[in-house]
């Protein structure tokens, strides 16, 4: 007697499409989770790739320090590096925006442009001479200091100035340019000793002033909060006119119309 097999294809069919329907759920989710979290990987890597530059200087010749905080009486300033050398202080402002980046030295504002939107944000220029004006203070001792805005790779620069604004691979060949010795190395552990200990006693403020700070040194009017992540929102322009945007941008890009 020969045996049958019957098929439901009815059912396999359906088990078919069932599997296949949580696949494709499950995927969608991943690839939400993506769209959602690269913007903030693409900001770290931004943010620490300056630092890795920074670490192949010679350690016999450069002490480098980042992300220091210094709580002042009204506020706190934020140098995001600072390299000590004989030859000279640099104090970096990192800037990790992409698209087209215009300005020059004296105006108080420069522009990003991304597509047809424009941006407006602090002059980077004049921001870092805040932060080096303040270590001036409180080294006591005249020494060079050199300002050096540093731009994300990402970014075009279309800038005219004379302070050194480049991309993250031209600041180690920038600061290795100078070459003359100038700060003696009781000088440089003082000025060391004193960037260590300011920024050890404003330890506690890294995390709670974070956002108070780039507020302040970006010198940002805020026109209410975020919905969607609750960061400052700020005045933008566009070829369409003013509109308010996230100051989080690019990590958020939540938009509001001016009325």
């Amino acid at each position: 007697m020969n045996g049958t097999i019957n098929f439901d294809f009815k059912l396999i069919l359906e088990f078919v499409i069932s599997k296949w329907c949580i696949i494709i759920a499950v995927l969608l989710m991943i690839i939400a989770v993506f769209r959602i979290i690269i913007p903030y990987i693409k900001g770290w890597l931004g943010e620490n790739a300056l630092k890795l530059i920074l670490k192949e200087l010679p350690k016999s010749r450069y002490k480098v320090f980042n992300d220091v905080i210094f709580k002042t009486s009204g506020a706190s300033i934020q140098i995001d590096h600072i390299v000590v050398s004989k030859y000279a202080v640099f104090v970096i402002e990192n800037k990790n925006y992409k698209g087209t980046i215009i300005g020059s030295e004296k105006p108080e504002t420069w522009t990003q442009k991304i597509g047809k939107s424009e941006f407006e944000f602090y002059n980077p220029i004049k921001q870092n001479q805040i932060h080096i004006n303040y270590l001036q203070s409180i080294i006591k001792f005249e020494i060079p200091i050199v300002s050096i805005i540093a731009f994300s790779p990402r970014g075009k620069l279309d800038v005219n100035t004379d302070t050194i604004v480049v991309p993250y691979n031209k600041v180690k060949s920038q600061i290795k340019q100078y070459r003359k010795a100038v700060i003696n190395k009781s000088e440089r552990d003082e000025i060391c000793g004193i960037i260590e200990e300011l920024d050890k006693s404003s330890l506690k403020t890294h995390i709670s002033h974070a956002a108070y700070v780039k507020k302040v040194r970006h010198n940002i009017k805020s026109y209410g909060k975020c919905p969607k992540c609750g960061k400052d929102l700020v005045k933008r322009k566009s070829q369409y006119g003013e509109f308010l945007g996230c100051s989080g941008y690019p990590n958020c890009k939540f938009t509001k119309s001016i009325k």
